[in-house]
């Protein structure tokens, strides 16, 4: 397949649980992939030095971090285990501008075509999935709150540069897991015979 896919989301929006779910369809299908989940990796950060703890300072107060971090993470990962055949999965990158333009550079250096899947929700909705998972280092409804207006201001500039650069998906994020993945995948082109796609 060869696909590049990235992941986006409003708060709350299920990137983390598409991605693992677009990672168990590669699976099934035997085909190789990278993914890099930049959000996991901070929260995952043994608070082992200075920079771990401001990241985590960072994400409870609900803030967006440094572009150098996510950009050398990703960076990082594509230098150390992206090859040609493989497919690519990013959740949590890019997140603004900057980042995206980074992005189309590191994808024209592979010579790789992305699919953006921008997964759609309200706060509402949001707030609602918040109150039933249990809490993660960045969950409060303050911080959701303060996450929505952030994302809110770079969406603005962020979806036009997918539009022009990309291939922007955009996809309604109500309803079960299993109705939102299997959106993602016709959007994507991902028909099989054992899926049963919904309508």
């Amino acid at each position: 397949m060869d696909r590049v896919i990235v992941l986006i989301a409003y708060p709350c929006g299920g990137k983390d649980k598409h991605s693992r779910m677009l990672i168990d369809f590669f699976k099934e299908k035997l085909e190789s992939f990278l993914y890099i989940g930049t959000g996991e990796k901070f929260r995952n950060l043994k608070k082992s030095n200075y920079t771990s703890k401001l990241i985590e300072d960072s994400m409870k107060k609900g803030e967006l971090l440094p572009n150098f971090l996510s950009e050398s993470l990703v960076g990082s990962d594509l230098i150390k285990g992206f090859s040609k055949k493989k497919n690519l999965i990013i959740n949590g990158f890019p997140r603004n501008v900057k980042q995206a333009k980074t992005l189309l550079e590191m994808m024209n250096f592979y010579q790789r075509k992305v699919d953006v899947v921008f997964i759609k929700i309200t706060q509402k909705e949001a707030l609602k999935r918040l109150l039933k998972r249990g809490q993660r280092l960045d969950d409060s409804i303050k911080t959701i709150k303060r996450r929505f207006k952030i994302f809110r201001k770079k969406k603005t500039s962020l979806i036009p540069f997918f539009k022009k650069n990309f291939n922007l998906i955009e996809i309604d994020g109500n309803g079960t897991s299993e109705e939102v993945h299997n959106r993602i995948l016709m959007a994507l082109g991902f028909y099989f015979n054992d899926l049963p796609l919904l309508r």
